[in-house]
């Protein structure tokens, strides 16, 4: 008849030891969300899509015209602006100055706005030359306001102005290097922390 051995005290001395290091895991974890949660983050975020109305098409085959008035180098620019902090943004937050998107090529019009989620308002826009100024107004969390416009010139060229105080206003871009090396960090870090704890169970069965 084969009996089974008790587990002995190194098996439990070992797993007393993971549960102690996963419980304080667990407790940084829960204190790091907290203090996201708790600790207002003013971040916004925008994108720019430029396309060309007349690309492949011979001079003098098709125009674009605008209130009469012919178009040489149309193209459709697509801006998108997002609050990608924890907390709502009033006007107060930019300093009561406006946004401004500024483009190489002069704006035409503005073709369409929306917001998502749709619920929510659109900030209003005026365009002036080579600048489309949003007026201060609220960019709630999460929200994100697209504008399309019509711009006329060659190969326009994008960029953005805000005063976000305390706050972070860049473009956003495909995942950077240094954002791909911190997740890697952490998928190393965590397969790290699963292998020892493989290894410290495993070894106590065998001393067992």
């Amino acid at each position: 008849m084969m009996t089974m051995a008790a587990p002995s005290e190194t098996f439990w001395t070992a797993l007393g030891s993971v549960a102690a290091a996963l419980g304080v895991l667990a407790t940084l974890y829960v204190g790091w969300l907290a203090w996201r949660t708790a600790v207002p983050r003013r971040k916004v975020r925008w994108e720019a899509e430029v396309k060309p109305l007349l690309q492949g098409v011979g001079h003098g085959i098709l125009t674009v015209s605008h209130s009469g008035a012919t178009l040489s180098r149309p193209h459709v620019l697509e801006l998108k602006l997002t609050n990608a902090g924890n907390r709502d943004l009033e006007a107060s937050h930019f300093g009561g100055q406006p946004i401004e998107f500024t483009s190489t090529a002069a704006f035409v019009d503005v073709l369409a706005q929306s917001s998502s989620p749709s619920s929510q308002r659109v900030i209003p826009v005026a365009i002036s030359g080579t600048r489309l100024i949003l007026t201060p107004g609220t960019l709630h969390r999460r929200q994100t306001v697209t504008y399309t416009a019509l711009v006329d010139g060659a190969d326009p060229a994008v960029d953005a102005v805000a005063s976000l105080s305390n706050g972070d206003f860049h473009r956003r871009r495909a995942a950077s290097a240094d954002q791909s090396e911190r997740r890697q960090q952490i998928a190393v870090a965590i397969m790290g922390l699963v292998t020892a704890v493989v290894a410290v169970a495993v070894q106590a069965l065998t001393d067992r």
